[in-house]
């Protein structure tokens, strides 16, 4: 499907307003996932308090690179608050659907073995899709042809 057959149209009511919340709106969805992991780290045996382990996990450093995630997710979630807005304004759900398919793939085994970790990427791309209609509303114009 060729989008320029469909929006004919389109514009940000004021751009770096909108670029300014994909900014917020990415680090609130990371500050959940991170409120949500220093629960599941905190109650593991040897793990240190609460608030340790939800700053470790926001932070998104730290000295094992498999635990470390560089703030990726983050800049990730920027880039679905830019795009998904005009996606679903557009009426293109497909490309949200197969985004976060190509997403799930790669780490489906360990999620078997891992629920809590798929239950945060599940809770976290749903406040993106939510969040995501309050910038529709509010910035986003396209007509349809």
């Amino acid at each position: 499907m060729d989008v320029r057959f469909i929006i004919d149209k389109w514009s940000i009511s004021c751009w770096w307003q909108y670029l300014g919340l994909a900014l917020l709106l990415s680090f609130s969805v990371r500050i959940v996932s991170g409120l949500l992991r220093g629960i599941e780290l905190s109650s593991k045996p040897d793990n240190p308090r609460y608030w340790r382990c939800f700053w470790q996990s926001v932070r998104g450093y730290d000295q094992d690179p498999y635990k470390a995630d560089y703030w990726f997710p983050y800049i990730i979630g920027v880039i679905e608050f830019l795009i998904y807005p005009f996606l679903i304004k557009a009426g293109l759900w497909l490309g949200i659907g197969l985004w976060i398919t190509l997403k799930t793939v790669p780490q489906w085994e360990d999620w078997k073995k891992n629920r809590p970790v798929f239950n945060r990427f599940l809770i976290g791309n749903a406040l993106v899709i939510i969040l995501s209609f309050v910038l529709m509303a509010n910035y986003v114009n396209i007509s349809l042809k």
